[in-house]
């Protein structure tokens, strides 16, 4: 009975210690609006795989604790079945941090993947590598897995996200070397896509992207709760490096990425953080997201009618 009760013991903490050590929290949504005379199952199969999947697989040795763990949503839209288990689809990826001394959320990661082809078995396990290729959708998962990850840690550290864009890198080079679509220059929406992501973030030409992350994040928003003026300060600086990066090249992914993850339609933080600014920082913001997102000046505009 001791016995017994000691590999009991034993295997709740290694389940328990796995359970922490999972990285994601992480919400996955199937939706299918044009495909029809498909077993409603099979859909909610592929759901409940794709959850268990980045829910469950450790893709670090690092160990997170419960609410350390990231927040992400996984959204899926299929588009077709060209033929037996393939599958087209779009796939939305977003993540958020919390901001210190806050309730806030901040998205860090905000992609639309519009070129996503792969294939899936019921009841067939999604098998995990980091050095070869199992399948394309598995390394889909995690390419994305890496890339929240990479930017995660570089709000935190400078440059401390570079391991993960590595690893990223890694499985977007095992999906093409297998001639799977969808994972090289020329695909999936020219200049972002899935190769020109992580390029841009493994570029040492753009190396400055890290920078604008990190003043962005770690020594902007978080600063702000304790002083509003010395975080917004640093938020704007990010920007300046936004600005230069972008003038090196005016067809960035990250630039788009940038503007996708802070200045989207449903909340634009930038506004809402320079609502309150001094007047020649508000003049300095629309002069710069002018710059970076002409097509919405008139929205940056709207915070020199604020008080």
């Amino acid at each position: 009975m001791f016995r017994f009760l000691t590999l009991l013991a034993l295997l709740l903490g290694l389940l328990a210690h796995s359970a922490r050590a999972a990285e994601f929290n992480c919400m996955v949504m199937v939706q299918q609006p044009t495909m029809t005379g498909v077993d409603p199952m099979l859909f909610e199969n592929m759901r409940k795989d794709l959850f268990e999947y980045m829910n469950r697989t450790k893709f670090t040795d690092h160990v997170f604790e419960g609410a350390e763990r990231i927040r992400c949503d996984i959204s899926i839209i299929l588009n077709g079945m060209p033929a037996g288990d393939q599958y087209t689809a779009n796939i939305q990826v977003r993540a958020v941090r919390p901001v210190y001394n806050s309730t806030y959320e901040t998205v860090i990661f905000n992609f639309m993947d519009k070129d996503a082809r792969f294939n899936y078995v019921q009841f067939q396990q999604l098998q995990f590598s980091e050095v070869s290729f199992t399948s394309n959708l598995a390394c889909l998962l995690n390419f994305y897995a890496y890339m929240i990850l990479g930017f995660d840690y570089d709000t935190f550290s400078l440059e401390g996200g570079d391991v993960f864009f590595e690893k990223a890198q890694n499985q977007l080079n095992l999906a093409a070397a297998n001639n799977e679509p969808g994972w090289t220059a020329m695909e999936g929406g020219g200049r972002l896509n899935r190769y020109w992501l992580v390029e841009n973030m493994r570029n040492n030409s753009y190396k400055a992207i890290h920078e604008v992350y990190y003043r962005y994040h770690r020594e902007g928003l978080d600063k702000m709760a304790e002083d509003v003026n010395t975080g917004r300060a640093a938020v704007l600086e990010a920007l300046v490096l936004m600005e230069r990066l972008a003038n090196q090249n005016l067809n960035l992914a990250i630039t788009r990425l940038f503007l996708d993850t802070k200045a989207n339609q449903q909340s634009n933080e930038l506004i809402n953080i320079f609502r309150r600014a001094n007047p020649q920082d508000k003049q300095r913001f629309v002069q710069i997201m002018t710059q970076l997102d002409p097509s919405n000046a008139s929205a940056y505009a709207t915070v020199l009618q604020e008080e």
